[in-house]
C-alpha cells in the first residue's frame, strides 16, 4: 500500500496498525488469552481490515482522479466503499457467532478474536484513517496539500 498510495499508504498502514493494538486491547479487556486458533482469527480479521483498508485507499483513488474537494473526496470515497465494508464484515461476524455457539473451546476462541477484530477493523475503517489524515493535513487553508493527491 505504502508504494502504490504513498502517504494515504502510511496512513492506512498506521491504521492497521492502530487496528491490531485495539483488537489486543479488546482481547486483553475481556480477559481472554491468545492461543493457536485465536491467531488464525486475528491473522483472518487482518486480512478483512487490509480489504478494508484496500477498498477505502481504491474509492479514495478514484475521487482524486475526478479532483472533488479535499474533505469531500476522502467521505465520498469511503461513502462508496462502506458498503462492501459492512457486507463483508455482517456476514463474516454472523458466521462467527454462530460458530462460536455451536463449537467448543478453540473454535469459539478463533470465533471471538474474530468477532472482536471485525469490530476494532469497523472502528479503525470508520474513524482511524480519517483521525490520521487529518493530524496529517495542514492546520491552514482547505482540502489536502499536494503530495496527498
Amino acid at each position: 500500500m505504502v508504494g502504490y498510495y504513498r502517504l494515504s499508504g502510511v496512513l492506512a498502514v498506521a491504521a492497521l496498525a492502530l487496528y491490531v493494538v485495539f483488537t489486543l486491547a479488546g482481547l486483553a479487556g475481556f480477559g481472554f488469552t491468545l492461543t493457536l486458533p485465536g491467531l488464525a482469527g486475528l491473522a483472518l480479521s487482518v486480512g478483512i481490515a487490509v480489504d478494508a483498508k484496500r477498498a477505502d485507499l481504491r474509492a479514495h483513488s478514484r475521487g482524486t482522479a475526478a479532483r472533488q474537494a479535499g474533505t469531500h473526496r476522502r467521505g465520498r470515497g469511503f461513502k462508496h466503499a462502506m458498503s462492501a465494508i459492512v457486507d463483508s464484515n455482517v456476514s463474516t461476524a454472523l458466521t462467527a457467532f454462530i460458530l462460536y455457539l455451536v463449537g467448543t473451546g478453540p473454535v469459539q476462541g478463533f470465533a471471538i478474536t474474530l468477532i472482536i477484530g471485525i469490530a476494532a477493523s469497523m472502528v479503525t475503517a470508520s474513524r482511524g484513517s480519517d483521525l490520521l489524515h487529518d493530524l496529517a493535513r495542514p492546520s491552514t487553508g482547505h482540502g489536502y496539500p499536494e503530495r496527498l493527491r
